[in-house]
């Protein structure tokens, strides 16, 4: 009964004419309450009891709940002397702000929950409707007892309510975009809403809440509340817990939810304030990218590089890494993504789906080039943003329309035939690259041969088998797949469909792999909602298929070799917890994996739990190589740790864990000990880009390490060292190493001045002709007394001032390096002034300035024959739209010809001429730091920044 009304009351939201948010608004009002099935009843009484419209009542307890829940951000006054207990039990400091930062903002006593809450929901003593909906949302007991908390004026029960934040945190924790729970448990539920009175200590996490995160929120030391650190660890301390109480944890908890209901409302204006302007209207159309790709691949192939690599250095500058380090956002709205798990695959995708489909809103591929030893390609940047920052704010029928889109796209793909002997491969005939394998497989040609590789094993069969007697019972066809299909990877622009991105798993597949790869990676109920419009429920047994299987997937990779296995004690006999702090004790698993220096893993055991700790270091100088080091050695330590307790038949788990909470919850016991079973631990960080600066151990690092046997992290680390790759970040080691600087040489400066002065010629050369052609028409409207039409005028004058300063600039030499920065913003400004003077004449564009015409007919004489009358046709040609048709083509060109040595000039006014080789011996530290010596004044090192040249 309890579910069924529940069920009702979901229902009876979600059948109403809402909009989305106020579908989720209403419905989380029902989900959250303490007891959803009073809340459930108090609205269908609601509606019952009222005679408008379902919608209009809807709206109306949705305003109610809105005033309700506003209760939290109520700025009450604190009176001086409470404001002194409060600074004697949380010394003077922010609890949120860590104590190593420095508190430039005094902090301020704030209430958890304000007084203000019994005025609101009483009137002279009278029941109000407020009153009616917090008793269901909380039950009549709960809210009994918050009344009386919150309006307790003694000053315990004041200080139980109250907390020392600073301005910054206060404003976002009173406004509903913080929200704090228990640091030693998952989620509130586990909470003894009793306990915490007579305690001395406690410990909370506060973070901010999504969708929307408020990113306006200061520490005390006026540093962003979304930056590393964050979620930050509240620790609160007593001497007195009778005078000087603790802040109640079933006031925070009625903060938390409160806090989640009243960022929603946040959210609701949030999307009422619209998509805002399109970004596509700043992107250059797909035929305007072809001409400019078609013409960029004209210059040579060594000028194009230097010119990827100085982007490359541009773009970590000014955009920092985007997800990881291997794709990087480029100024000129390009990105250049490096080639690592699976070769080139990407590289042939988006040719293939450029050729096949080009209708598929995919990055445009522009080129590949080779740097630092790895391939990298260059692509366009696809106008949109990830769908899912932004899904909550999609209407229905923004996401019918999403599905639609998608449905569209998927079915273009599946028209791009398979021209390789095998049905399952990637998609120039290869292996088959796929997170969900572990590693690379195949290629098949028969689809029983791919189940056997997801398989892994041949013992799981049978327990597939009995869980799911229709698995594998279907064949599909084999289709073009994008295999990555989740939200981060959909862009939309204005709530549409605008782009996909990341087809480096692009595969020929079976046809339910793209539905069983998005359903598994789905994050929230509009994305399953989407999912479901697209596949329906074609391959649901599928689904339940792959479900079943993926939590082997990983178990089921081949182990590597090992150099040496040791153990100073027997295999542990129980597993109940992963700790993420180390422990001392005698039982410990040490092993040393092959090809990775001194990795050293070590498994502790205090009876009732473990912990895994790892070390590591590497002797190589490069960032990305110690990175993928210390991720090599920890997925080989951890399956070494797997493997010796498979031996013995124990059951290992890897389950859904909170990296900021020291008590996971315990997991359940397996039906079948003997099966190495794993229940897979899917990390879902809020912000994906801040795992590695949030969470030391315990993350995703398997897209850097392409050598790996196994494709997720099914393991907790301790104490290890930081794996930020891309920064300074080692385990402590020493080295030598000798560090080139990239500079130009002096023939290299001879090139660049070679091609500038060739694209300058160019620029002379067509300019000239136009601005005789122009000169003509400007000679016209003078003599016939007339005012030269503003197109004319404009791009004559644009040309004039080009062909002057392309004369001048061809024939002058300059010796600073700030000269040819100069010149490159001053050609790029003529850009700018052509494509000015070519659209206000754009109207020229589509005139005819030829035509047919009748010839004079004329008789001739072939004896014998007689006489015959010809006729014939002309060409007639006006020649003022002929000229004036030229010197706007001519235009067009030199806006790209100016672009070109605006690119040229800037380049080379960024290096100086000669190579400077610095040897010197650095000290790496976890910390990125570099100590330095000899670098300075030593002998046989030049430097030349005074000699530099620019050729312009």
């Amino acid at each position: 009964m309890t579910d069924g009304i529940v069920d009702t009351a979901i229902s009876t939201i979600e059948t109403a004419d809402l909009t989305a948010i106020e579908h989720k608004i209403l419905v989380n009002f029902v989900r959250e309450a303490y007891e959803p099935s009073l809340a459930a009843r108090e609205v269908l009484d609601r509606i019952r009891d009222d005679d408008r419209p379902a919608e209009e009542t809807l709206r109306i307890l949705k305003q109610d709940w809105h005033e309700l829940v506003s209760v939290i951000s109520r700025k009450t006054p604190f009176d001086a002397s409470l404001g002194d207990l409060v600074a004697r039990r949380d010394p003077s400091r922010c609890c949120v702000t860590p104590p190593d930062r420095q508190q430039l903002d005094e902090p301020e006593p704030t209430f958890i929950i304000p007084p203000a809450l019994s005025e609101l929901v009483e009137t002279d003593g009278t029941e109000h409707s407020l009153r009616s909906l917090l008793d269901a949302f909380m039950t009549p007991s709960r809210a009994a007892r918050l009344k009386s908390i919150a309006s307790d004026g003694t000053d315990p029960g004041r200080l139980a309510n109250a907390l020392f934040l600073a301005p910054g945190i206060q404003h976002a924790f009173k406004n509903g975009h913080l929200q704090v729970r228990l640091y030693s448990a998952k989620s509130w539920d586990s909470l003894d809403e009793d306990a915490g009175k007579d305690d001395l200590k406690a410990e909370y996490i506060i973070f901010e809440i999504y969708p929307e995160p408020y990113d306006h929120t200061l520490l005390a030391d006026r540093t962003s509340f979304l930056g590393p650190g964050s979620p930050y660890k509240i620790s609160l301390q007593t001497q007195d817990p009778k005078r000087l109480p603790l802040p109640s944890p079933f006031l925070l908890k009625t903060h938390y939810k409160f806090a989640n209901a009243l960022h929603e409302f946040y959210v609701e204006k949030r999307v009422a304030d619209g998509w805002g302007p399109l970004q596509a209207q700043s992107y250059l159309s797909r035929s305007t990218q072809l001409l400019a790709r078609t013409l960029w691949l004209l210059v040579p192939k060594f000028i194009r590089i230097i010119c990827y690599r100085h982007l490359l250095e541009k773009g970590k500058l000014k955009y920092g890494y985007d997800i990881s380090d291997v794709v990087q956002q480029l100024p000129l709205g390009l990105y250049a993504k490096r080639c690592t798990r699976a070769g080139d695959n990407e590289v042939h995708a988006l040719r293939i789906l450029e050729r096949e489909a080009p209708s598929i809103p995919a990055p445009l591929l522009i080129d590949t080039f080779s740097n630092d030893s790895a391939d990298w390609f260059i692509m366009t940047r696809v106008p949109g943003t990830r769908l899912e920052n932004v899904i909550h704010r999609t209407s229905h029928a923004e996401r019918a329309q999403l599905a639609g889109d998608l449905s569209n796209i998927l079915a273009q793909m599946r028209k791009i035939k398979n021209t390789s002997p095998y049905r399952f491969c990637n998609v120039s005939g290869g292996p088959i690259y796929d997170n969900r394998l572990s590693d690379t497989a195949g290629p098949y040609n028969a689809e029983a041969d791919l189940n056997t590789r997801l398989l892994g094993r041949t013992e799981f069969m049978k327990y597939l088998r009995d869980e799911i007697p229709t698995a594998f019972s279907r064949s599909h066809d084999s289709v073009f797949t994008h295999s990555d299909l989740f939200f981060s990877n959909v862009l939309v622009d204005g709530g549409r469909l605008s782009g996909i991105v990341d087809w480096e798993g692009a595969n020929f597949m079976p046809a339910y792999w793209e539905f069983t790869k998005a359903m598994r990676t789905a994050r929230s109920d509009e994305a399953v909602e989407i999912y479901r419009r697209v596949w329906g429920h074609e391959f649901d047994v599928e689904l339940e298929t792959e479900s079943t299987l993926s939590p082997f997937a990983v178990a089921a990779a081949a182990a590597p070799s090992f150099a040496s296995i040791s153990t100073s004690s027997t295999v542990l006999p129980t597993l109940t917890e992963i700790h993420p702090s180390a422990s001392n004790s005698s039982n410990t698993l040490n092993t040393h994996v092959r090809h990775v220096s001194s990795p050293h893993l070590s498994v502790s055991s205090n009876g009732t739990a473990f912990t895994l700790s790892l070390s590591a270091s590497s002797s190589s100088a490069s960032t990305q190589d110690s990175a993928r080091a210390h991720t090599m050695s920890a997925l080989l330590a951890a399956q070494v740790w797997m493997r010796a307790l498979e031996a013995d038949h124990i059951g290992v788990f890897a389950y859904p864990w909170d990296p900021c909470s020291t008590t996971p919850t315990t997991p359940k016991s397996p039906a079948n000990p003997s099966i190495f079973h794993f229940l897979q631990w899917k990390v879902k960080p809020r912000q994906p880009a801040k795992v590695a600066e949030r969470w030391r151990g315990a993350t995703y690092y398997y897209y850097e390490a392409a050598k790996l046997k196994a494709s997720f992290v099914l393991f907790t680390l301790s104490q290890t060292p930081a794996l930020r790759l891309g920064q300074h970040h080692f385990s402590g080691h020493s080295d030598h190493q000798h560090t080139t600087l990239f500079q130009i040489h002096k023939p290299l400066t001879m090139l660049f001045g070679l091609f500038f002065a060739l694209w300058r010629f160019s620029q002379i050369f067509t300019l000239i002709p136009a601005v005789g052609m122009l000169s003509w028409f400007i000679h016209l409207y003078v003599e016939a007394n007339s005012l030269t039409p503003d197109a004319i005028l404009v791009l004559f004058i644009v040309v004039v001032l080009a062909v002057v300063w392309a004369i001048g600039t061809l024939f002058t030499y300059h010796r600073s390096k700030s000269n040819a920065r100069f010149v490159a913003f001053v050609d790029l400004a003529f850009v700018g002034a052509f494509i000015g003077g070519i659209y206000t004449l754009r109207g020229i564009s589509g005139d005819n300035c030829t035509g047919l015409t009748s010839s004079t007919s004329y008789t001739a004489s072939f004896a014998l024959l007689g006489n015959v009358r010809l006729g014939g046709y002309g060409i007639a040609l006006s020649k003022t739209c002929a000229m004036l048709k030229a010197s706007w083509a001519l235009s067009i060109m030199n806006c790209l010809f100016f672009f070109f040595t605006s690119m040229l000039a800037f380049m080379h006014g960024g290096h100086k001429e000669e190579v400077v080789v610095v040897k010197r011996d650095s000290h790496g530290s976890r910390h990125g730091h570099r100590s330095r010596r000899g670098s300075r004044g030593s002998r046989g090192s030049r430097r030349s920044g005074e000699g530099s040249r620019a050729y312009v």
